[in-house]
């Protein structure tokens, strides 16, 4: 798991979403990896994303995953 903003507290400065997008090209650079891609709003951003690829990972099943979060937060009918 490549960890949440917490521990990136010099990007933490710059922007959240500059966050979420450094581990998403973190995820895209890793070899033989199986990649999940979870698209969404706000309930998707940041929120169970992370927790996929950790469960995923956890069962050992010979292969990696790695989940490339992008979700968007904020977003209404309206902003759509």
């Amino acid at each position: 798991m490549l960890g949440d903003a917490r521990d990136y507290p010099a990007f933490e400065r710059i922007h959240p979403a500059l966050i979420q997008e450094y581990h998403n090209l973190q995820s895209i650079k890793q070899k033989g990896t199986y990649r999940i891609m979870c698209l969404g709003e706000s309930t998707t951003r940041r929120e169970y994303p992370p927790f996929l690829e950790e469960i995923l990972n956890q069962r050992n099943i010979g292969v990696r995953f790695s989940v490339i979060d992008k979700g968007r937060g904020a977003q209404t009918l309206e902003s759509s």
